[in-house]
């Protein structure tokens, strides 16, 4: 029987204060435009993607509407 491997998480952190207020800004305008109210099994309203490329990470904020907003992330273009 072959042992099992064990993988470190793979963490993703929005750390860059404009991306911060990017996102904060969204939610909060969003939130008086959506007709979404209710969350997911969870209670998110939002979900949090990272898209790691071989360039840098894309960030998505989106709504459980649909709604989204992209963020450069690691991008420095």
């Amino acid at each position: 029987m072959s042992e099992v491997k064990k993988y470190e998480p793979i963490v993703f952190k929005i750390t860059d204060q404009d991306d911060l207020k990017q996102i904060n800004d969204f939610k909060e305008q969003h939130k008086k435009s959506c007709r979404e109210k209710h969350p997911d099994t969870l209670g998110a309203l939002f979900t949090y993607k990272a898209i790691p490329t071989s360039l840098g990470t894309l960030y998505v904020v989106e709504c459980a509407c649909g709604e989204e907003i992209t963020l450069n992330g690691d991008f420095n273009f």
